[in-house]
């Protein structure tokens, strides 16, 4: 039998030492996501119906709210009004300046971080920048009132909203406005150039060209969108709840899945 004993030492060693360094699989990164209850940013890893969030990363200041991409996110530091850009795709976070004089009250990342957009309440201005992570540039400063949400697209294509209605601004000038049936709550670009809108208990996509919208419906009222990875696959969530679900409509059957809540607040 002792053969049999020195054989399983090195698989016992080995299970140790996997036990203490956690998990060396978490699955496909579906995004980065705001987890607004414990003010960080989260990886969304695995799959559509099979999906959790990570702990937080750990930045070099404490948030108020942020949207993210890949490795780039629009922040508000706590306590602050104007925005900075975050990044962590080197070895450690860092932050700089946006270079905006604007408070950020909506807020806006493209699905890729090629673009950002702010929005500030009091001052009835929209601007959109882009170079984040080098050296940011505005593109557009443009005066309207009385937004509710704001989005961005990786072509640097601008939606705003306004109750139930939509005014997308293309980066070439051109402006469409379309009317929906709900006042709109969120809304987010999907990779693949489709807009979501939220509203209370549904989101509507739009199509780009004038294509077919698709709305679905679901037991929620989210207050909040995220682009994530694949086409037309978006977080939604309501912060005031701390609830959330994946929109997945990159298939021939759409669906809303809820989302587990997060655990565990800060990350390494």
């Amino acid at each position: 039998m002792r053969p049999q004993v020195l054989c399983l030492l090195p698989l016992m060693a080995f299970a140790q030492t996997a036990s203490l360094r956690g998990p060396a699989i978490t699955g496909p990164v579906l995004g980065y996501v705001w987890d607004g209850a414990g003010g960080g940013i989260r990886a969304l890893n695995g799959v559509p119906g099979a999906a959790s969030l990570d702990p937080a990363l750990s930045l070099p200041m404490s948030l108020d709210a942020a949207w993210s991409a890949r490795g780039v996110a629009l922040a508000v530091p706590k306590g602050q009004a104007n925005p900075v850009v975050v990044t962590w795709t080197g070895l450690e976070p860092t932050a700089g300046p946006l270079g905006t004089d604007l408070a950020c009250d909506l807020g806006a990342i493209s699905f890729g971080g090629r673009f950002a957009s702010v929005y500030e309440q009091s001052a009835s201005i929209v601007e959109v920048w882009t170079k984040l992570d080098s050296e940011p540039k505005r593109t557009l400063r443009l005066a309207v009132d009385g937004l509710d949400a704001i989005a961005i697209s990786d072509t640097g294509d601008l939606a705003a909203a306004r109750g139930a209605a939509l005014l997308i601004l293309s980066s070439e000038g051109e402006s469409d406005l379309v009317k929906l049936d709900h006042p709109v709550t969120a809304l987010a670009w999907s990779g693949d150039g489709r807009l979501a809108a939220a509203f209370s208990g549904g989101v509507t996509i739009v199509s780009p060209a004038g294509g077919p919208s698709l709305s679905l419906t679901y037991d929620g009222d989210a207050d909040r969108l995220e682009t994530l990875d694949g086409p037309a696959v978006f977080r939604l969530a309501d912060e005031s709840a701390g609830q959330s679900w994946i929109l997945d409509a990159s298939g021939a059957r759409p669906r809303i899945l809820p989302l587990p809540a997060a655990s565990g607040r800060t990350g390494k």
